[in-house]
């Protein structure tokens, strides 16, 4: 997974406030609320093939608010990619993995438009043989996210920050996963609880 396993993109979180921030002004409207709007939006979205299309959601949200200009959430992402920030461990884990011989790939519900840039400004790609994103509707936990490519062979390790969407994915590969906490505190199982309500 890339998104709070790997990196803190937030380069993702500043271009949606920005362009919230605009609505709000445009519509003369309190900027956290109209940011609330658009995450309700996407809460709410069910369908696959627009969950995670946020310039949708961001022009849905705009014809709402009766606002006539179009916003292009991909290149607000391009002008801040410098507030991506990898975790400290993630290059050094990377590295570890690839000098044992495994194949690394990224897995991502995040558009490949939105997600590209970002994983190139990371520099990652030399560390990483394939990037999967959403396509034709298919998302995590879904293994069709794959395109079918892992058929008939095995999976080692599967490492992601989501039970739901990650987690389940890798017991559907019957691989071994790695649950990333980086906010965990107390009790695992209070946590554990906790979080998959929230995924949910």
């Amino acid at each position: 997974d890339l998104d709070e396993t790997l990196a803190k993109s937030g380069c993702r979180n500043y271009a949606l406030w920005l362009i919230c921030r605009d609505l709000a002004k445009l519509s003369c409207s309190n900027n956290k609320e109209i940011f609330l709007r658009i995450i309700k939006i996407w809460q709410k979205e069910s369908n696959p093939r627009r969950k995670y299309d946020w310039d949708f959601h961001i022009k849905k949200l705009a014809n709402e608010l009766g606002v006539k200009k179009s916003y292009n959430y991909e290149s607000v992402i391009k002008k801040n990619l410098s507030k991506a920030r990898l975790f400290p461990d993630a290059i050094p884990i990377l590295k570890y993995f690839k000098s044992k011989g495994y194949k690394i790939c990224i897995i991502t519900n995040g558009l490949r438009k939105y997600q590209l840039p970002i994983i190139r400004k990371l520099k990652l790609l030399k560390y990483v043989s394939k990037v999967y994103t959403p396509h034709d509707g298919i998302i995590k936990p879904n293994v069709r996210i794959f395109r079918d490519h892992f058929d008939h062979k095995p999976i080692d390790l599967y490492i992601d920050d989501q039970l739901y969407q990650g987690i389940y994915l890798g017991k559907k590969l019957k691989a071994k996963t790695f649950l990333i906490a980086r906010n965990y505190k107390g009790n695992i199982n209070n946590y554990l609880k906790k979080k998959i309500k929230s995924e949910l």
